[in-house]
């Protein structure tokens, strides 16, 4: 050991072993994190466009003090730079202790990033860091899921149903109910949080099946599954617009025969073809492209939504939990914002 270096805690979980690392909020409390760590397969090849599959282990010990790339994605507030990778489901955990044999298992938050499904990342550190919270108390999870085409395409069969986005983050969870008490979090003490379009997706969890029992309690903030930028309302167009820059030749009623294609071309390129058509999204409202839809049934498991959000809480066909709903400060701002910045793009990038 080298003289002075803090040696960072050790966790075994199932999948392998884990280094973390030791952090101190802005007022002196020391807490560890753990960086990265796959909850499910990369969703690459074969896998794209399809639901996540559970994650793979690992041999001997996994660094888990540094961050991996971002789902990739356009960077709005960046001038349109893409960024990160198709390599992205990670999640984050943040714990004020580990256990031990006498320890009282902490209430776990499930933090979910906004971003307008099209941008974001898990925990900023120096911006949506979770410093707050841990003095409360609390183990924090945070994770990254698809952004964007890649997260949202349907195209009405099974390999491309959509809502993978969605689908990742309740993987997410089955992670959190499997692992999270070697952390010190209580599995049965789960709080669903999220914040802008993080918040529609913490209504659409409410609704999805495959989430039963995974979360337990639920904060919404400035968004839910029934704002209409929540929810998919037509993307043919903007679909057949993208295959036509892309130079698919194959007929637009072929579903399987787009989907294979897409599933070929190269990430940036499908990033960079979207990022053409992405400017003009924003004409009077807001409007985000390829965002959660009402997915056919296929007696999937996996299948998040199969039909309308409105109708499934009318029927109750919902998680009945706590739940706290409300908006942020300064909340009209968004329109105008959208106006000036998120259709500004640098064409040169």
């Amino acid at each position: 050991m080298t003289e002075g270096k803090q040696v960072g805690p050790i966790v075994i979980i199932p999948q392998g072993e884990l280094k973390g690392g030791v952090a101190i909020t802005e007022n002196g409390i020391q807490y560890n994190e753990f960086i990265d760590i796959p909850y499910a397969k990369p969703p690459v090849g074969e896998l794209r466009f399809g639901a996540p599959e559970p994650p793979l282990p690992w041999e001997g010990l996994r660094d888990a003090t540094k961050f991996n790339p971002d789902h990739i994605s356009i960077q709005y507030h960046y001038k349109g730079y893409i960024i990160g990778s198709e390599d992205c489901l990670y999640l984050n955990v943040y714990t004020p202790k580990l256990p031990t044999n006498n320890t009282e298992l902490l209430p776990v938050i499930f933090y979910i990033h906004g971003g307008g499904f099209n941008e974001g990342c898990g925990i900023d550190k120096y911006d949506l860091g979770p410093d707050y919270l841990l003095e409360k108390n609390v183990v924090i999870v945070s994770t990254n899921y698809r952004l964007g085409f890649f997260g949202f395409l349907s195209l009405d069969i099974p390999e491309a149903a959509g809502n993978m986005g969605i689908k990742d983050q309740i993987m997410a969870l089955k992670w959190v109910s499997n692992n999270i008490e070697y952390f010190g979090g209580d599995k049965n003490n789960v709080t669903l949080l999220g914040l802008s379009a993080g918040a529609v997706f913490v209504d659409y969890i409410r609704l999805a099946p495959s989430a039963k029992n995974l979360f337990h309690k639920a904060i919404l903030q400035s968004g839910n599954s029934l704002n209409h930028w929540g929810k998919d309302t037509g993307t043919k167009n903007l679909l057949t617009s993208i295959l036509d820059a892309l130079g698919y030749n194959g007929f637009l009623d072929d579903s399987l025969a787009i989907y294979k294609f897409l599933k070929n071309a190269s990430a940036p390129s499908l990033v960079k073809t979207c990022k053409k058509f992405y400017k003009n999204l924003v004409p009077e409202r807001l409007y985000f492209g390829f965002v959660p839809t009402v997915e056919k049934d296929f007696d999937d498991v996996n299948a998040v939504i199969v039909e309308r959000p409105y109708k499934l809480f009318v029927e109750g066909k919902y998680h009945k939990v706590p739940v706290i709903q409300g908006f942020c400060d300064k909340e009209g701002y968004l329109t105008p914002f959208f106006k000036t910045r998120y259709c500004e793009f640098d064409n040169g990038r």
